[in-house]
């Protein structure tokens, strides 16, 4: 039987056509079996689907991982007298030393009476490296220089970095990065 040109294409394209759906089906089937593997791997024995299952741990919540610090010391970084722990969202490690660096927005979050407590209103040093393992505070400095503490980094060079996220009133400080020797 002679199909012609145009008959032979028509048909050559319906059995491709039926080949790729074929093989599509066998992709589908393989690809949902290897997800209800994935999804039993990850069951308890009960069929409860855990975030902790396998030994890997919750990475969201930390609840299973290994803890770096297992023991927690209470009290430690002392402030100087006077000063409370406000608030901070700084810590980094110091390369050169190992030394702990830090920030305290002096006294953000600590006491107010409604009136807002920075490092504008109230100007003392922000800026702490503590010894590592007695929290005794090893330098203090940045006061008057800046409002709100919000990131810290402690180079290879011994260099702090600070920057400061807020502006004052008279636009005279904030918005700024600033650079500090180990000392200040």
């Amino acid at each position: 039987m002679d199909l012609g040109v145009e008959g032979f294409y028509a048909s050559l394209t319906v059995k491709e056509y039926q080949g790729a759906t074929m093989f599509s089906k066998k992709i589908l089937l393989c690809s949902l079996i290897g997800t209800v593997s994935f999804l039993l791997a990850g069951c308890d024995s009960d069929g409860v689907v855990s975030a902790q299952s396998g030994g890997g741990g919750n990475h969201i919540s930390g609840e299973g991982l290994p803890n770096p610090a297992p023991v927690v010391t209470q009290n430690w970084g002392d402030l100087p007298a006077g000063r409370e722990w406000g608030s901070t969202a700084g810590v980094d490690i110091d390369p050169t030393d190992g030394q702990v660096w830090a920030y305290e927005r002096c006294g953000a979050s600590a006491f107010g009476g409604g009136a807002p407590i920075n490092c504008d209103t109230n100007p003392v040093d922000p800026i702490f490296k503590f010894d590592r393992n007695t929290g005794e505070v090893l330098a203090n400095f940045g006061g008057g220089l800046m409002m709100t503490p919000h990131g810290i980094h402690a180079d290879s060079e011994g260099n702090v970095w600070v920057t400061d996220f807020a502006n004052n009133a008279a636009r005279t400080k904030g918005h700024q990065v600033h650079k500090f020797s180990a000392d200040g």
